[in-house]
């Protein structure tokens, strides 16, 4: 017995897994409550199977006005994952101020975080609770 896949499935398939690997890139240009500008870029460096990594780079206003939109960012990914829930891992910074964040994603508010995500996370991050994904 031979097995047919039409061509026009076939593209179906590739589209659909080149839309899911897609990473995102986001710039946000905003005027804050305080009449400051906040001018940023978030974008995703790397996709692991559980984790993704992200670039933040503030070109006018201040980190504490970006946090929001990192928060935002990562929520967005984790809907593009069909993620249920994420978490915070790790943060740093460059040599040139850029920030780098590390999440990881999983289908369950109640995962062992060491386990799920292995050594490589910030010590404040073990026996907190995932955060939901979906907007409310």
């Amino acid at each position: 017995m031979k097995i047919f896949i039409s061509p026009i499935l076939l593209l179906l398939v590739m589209l659909t897994t080149q839309a899911q690997d897609k990473l995102l890139s986001q710039e946000i240009d905003k005027t804050l409550d305080s009449g400051n500008t906040l001018l940023m870029k978030f974008e995703e460096l790397e996709r692991g199977s559980n984790f993704s990594i992200a670039r933040v780079t503030i070109e006018s206003g201040t980190s504490i006005g970006s946090v929001p939109h990192v928060f935002e960012g990562f929520r967005r990914i984790g809907e593009m994952r069909d993620m249920k829930f994420m978490i915070p891992l790790q943060e740093w910074k460059d040599d040139t101020g850029n920030k780098f964040y590390k999440f990881g994603y999983a289908d369950s508010q109640t995962v062992d975080i060491a386990e799920t995500f292995g050594s490589d996370v910030h010590p404040d991050v073990i026996g907190q609770r995932m955060l939901p994904v979906e907007s409310r």
